[in-house]
């Protein structure tokens, strides 16, 4: 949507939808999809943001990066913190679980590859 341009008023209309609490609810979305989305609005912000480099006596985009429009600037100054609230409010679909829960961290040099093969969401290391 941040990539496309979609005009404010539907932005709104699908900010509203998201961090509705019933519809947080309802659909089931994990904590982790809307910090993934997150993510990806800060990674958009990162790119636009880098700075450009001298090849050849030419000034050229370090990489192809995205121009972000007033309008998408806009748009991610509405989204951002609508995703944070609904991942707030996602919280209450992780179920409980009962008994004792012990939490072990892998920091091995295998650690050091992406969570997930088909994701993006970094490697243990992005943590800290």
């Amino acid at each position: 949507m941040i990539k496309c341009n979609v005009p404010q008023p539907l932005i709104t209309k699908v900010a509203n939808f998201i961090q509705s609490p019933v519809q947080v609810e309802k659909n089931r979305t994990t904590p982790l999809q809307y910090y993934s989305a997150i993510d990806e609005i800060d990674k958009l912000l990162r790119q636009a943001d880098k700075p450009k480099m001298e090849i050849e006596g030419e000034e050229k985009p370090a990489e192809e990066k995205p121009v972000l429009s007033e309008e998408a600037k806009a748009n991610i100054n509405i989204l951002k913190p609508v995703l944070s609230n609904a991942l707030q409010l996602s919280m209450q679909n992780v179920e409980v679980l009962k008994g004792v829960t012990y939490i072990f961290v892998d920091v091995s040099g295998s650690m050091r590859s992406p969570l997930s093969g088909g994701k993006s969401y970094g490697s243990v290391r992005d943590c800290y």
